[in-house]
């Protein structure tokens, strides 16, 4: 089998059986002869890097807990986040904590150190009277895509730009410049 299969969807009116729309899409074949089988491609999952070392300052329990956590990173945003009613939610400290089995001051103290070692960002959002808190882990730890939009790039600019290639980053300057 080859490397990409055709995926074809119609929508057909069953009160008429007139074909209403339809559309192809390419997508990876699920097996390929050579490389085999294309593991649970259009899950979830996060992502970390061999050659990208934990902040020295963690301990083995807190590397622990953020692989965790990297498991409820939303989609491909990484903001970790569910669904709840009302839509996407993102989870506050208690709820953090609950998942990486900590009570709730201990969740507020984990929550700085990771901040404060560049293994999370702590986002406001701001509509109108309305304040919510969204935490984001660092894609150069954890990642959930394979690309970085501009909005992830702003939030961990400054380890990003360690990391990232000279031509990315005039890339991103030109993005940020044509949206000012």
């Amino acid at each position: 089998m080859g490397d990409k299969v055709i995926k074809k969807t119609q929508y057909i009116n069953t009160d008429t059986g007139a074909l209403e729309n339809e559309s192809v899409q390419y997508i990876a074949a699920s097996f390929h002869d050579e490389k085999g089988y294309l593991f649970w491609a259009r899950k979830n999952f996060a992502k970390s890097f061999v050659d990208v070392d934990f902040p020295k300052s963690m301990t083995m329990k807190e590397r622990g807990q953020m692989a965790t956590l990297a498991k409820k990173m939303w989609s491909t945003t990484n903001m970790l986040g569910y669904r709840g009613n009302g839509g996407v939610k993102s989870y506050n400290d208690e709820q953090i904590g609950n998942i990486v089995g900590l009570k709730p001051y201990q969740a507020k103290t984990f929550m700085r150190k990771m901040i404060r070692v560049g293994m999370i960002a702590k986002v406001t959002v701001t509509t109108g009277e309305e304040r919510a808190t969204q935490y984001y882990i660092n894609p150069i730890y954890f990642f959930g895509s394979n690309r970085i939009p501009l909005n992830l790039y702003l939030i961990f600019k400054s380890q990003l730009d360690k990391v990232l290639p000279s031509w990315v980053l005039e890339k991103y300057a030109l993005v940020k410049g044509a949206s000012c």
